[in-house]
């Protein structure tokens, strides 16, 4: 959890860099900790990171399919409508 905790801090200070590693690192210790993907696929969202923002927040959804955040993030993106017609073709 401090990693994690450390991660929302670095992010309010615009140190993406660091936000990025701290939640990495808590990720390592619990694989789902759904909100340090949340938070890490906004870093990759501010960062300009696209293609990594859609995979990490595309986890979040994997473990709460209806995380409203997540949506909104991926909304983003601009590709919440595609991720929809995808998960119900399967």
């Amino acid at each position: 959890m401090i990693y994690y905790n450390f991660g929302r801090t670095y992010n309010k200070i615009s140190r993406l860099d660091e936000a990025e590693t701290a939640y990495k690192k808590t990720l390592q210790i619990n694989d789902k900790f759904m909100e340090a993907y949340h938070n890490l696929g906004n870093v990759y969202l501010r960062l300009d990171r696209r293609t990594d923002a859609f995979d990490t927040l595309q986890k979040v959804l994997l473990l709460q399919p209806n995380d409203p955040g997540a949506k909104a993030s991926l909304g983003m993106l601009g590709v919440f409508g595609q991720i929809a017609v995808v998960q119900r073709m399967r």
